[in-house]
């Protein structure tokens, strides 16, 4: 009885060392406030398709994993989730963001663009470089 234990503990151990094996190297936690589903929100779909490629293309070195309608909480509960390395990255409004960084408020201004086209022109990587370093932007 004891030898049929023993080979079971052993097939056991060999099973989880080999499921170790295959297990991800990185862990990237990404949440947002909106559905899951990539049909019902734009969070959603975003999500979806920047965990498909980097899953893809990493073969499985990095899992990326979707924590989708608010369940880490709202959005600067998760910002500062983000700083404090609980959750490596987030999808967020810009209203959500403003607390931690003012600079992103400008996109909040009701008029301050008059159509998408211009808003569009304006996204390019300035407010994006300032955001990224919104810790040593005096405001």
């Amino acid at each position: 009885m004891s030898s049929i234990k023993s080979a079971l503990l052993g097939a056991l151990a060999a099973a989880s060392l080999g499921a170790q094996a295959f297990a991800a190297d990185v862990t990237l936690r990404v949440a947002h406030l909106n559905p899951a589903d990539p049909f019902a929100s734009h969070s959603g779909a975003m999500a979806a398709v920047f965990k498909s490629p980097v899953e893809s293309s990493s073969n499985g070195a990095i899992e990326v994993q979707l924590f989708p309608n608010g369940q880490f909480g709202k959005d600067n509960e998760v910002a500062d989730q983000v700083r404090a390395g609980i959750v490596e990255s987030t999808i967020s409004s810009s209203g959500g963001m403003a607390r931690h960084c003012p600079l992103v408020g400008v996109f909040d201004i009701p008029f301050a663009l008059p159509d998408i086209g211009v808003a569009d022109g304006q996204m390019n990587p300035a407010p994006i470089i300032a955001f990224a370093r919104c810790d040593e932007v005096q405001t």
